[in-house]
């Protein structure tokens, strides 16, 4: 029983693995080698979108074997990189053609992940923070007068602060509500 449905891609995987001697190998043993012919399917059914460990399969290999011949074979491992890299460049032109159309959903997935784009994040400001010094509280009729002065600003004390109240003792009263020095 057949269940996979690319089986039948008209892909002809006869003569796409040999069985060669490694010269630098003592023992003489053979190793497997991926044909120009196997090299070339192998791009075609990466661009399909199959897996390493479906393509091995088609070629009658193991996962390992193939990862070995990658490996050895650095054509091999480039025409499986670019046959990735053309299917996702297909899948991102589907989803442009689609967001041209208006169909919002493939111009948000486009957005978020070619662009960066985040629904709940707070959007990112370039603003640098930027604190201000105000006088302690008078009023405005004081603020004239130290202006008419001619007194500076910065001569101008300073507000209280929360360290101020932290640091502060609560006051302390005896029996007869007299406040008590501690």
């Amino acid at each position: 029983m057949n269940l996979d449905p690319l089986m039948s891609d008209g892909l002809d995987l006869s003569d796409t693995v040999e069985h060669v001697v490694s010269p630098y190998n003592k023992n003489s043993t053979k190793m497997l080698q991926i044909t120009p012919k196997g090299i070339e399917a192998c791009y075609t059914m990466r661009a399909d979108g199959l897996s390493i460990v479906t393509i091995a399969h088609r070629l009658g290999i193991g996962e390992h074997g193939l990862r070995e011949c990658m490996r050895r074979q650095p054509e091999l491992n480039e025409a499986l990189r670019s046959g990735h890299a053309f299917q996702q460049d297909e899948l991102v032109r589907i989803l442009v053609q689609s967001a041209r159309t208006g169909f919002a959903p493939a111009a948000m997935f486009l957005l978020k992940t070619q662009h960066g784009f985040r629904e709940n994040d707070p959007p990112q400001t370039t603003a640098s923070n930027v604190v201000i010094h105000l006088p302690a509280s008078m009023s405005l009729d004081d603020l004239k007068r130290l202006a008419e002065a001619g007194v500076s600003p910065r001569a101008l004390p300073e507000p209280a602060t929360m360290r101020d109240y932290q640091d502060a003792k609560e006051p302390v009263y005896d029996a007869e509500g007299n406040e008590v020095e501690t």
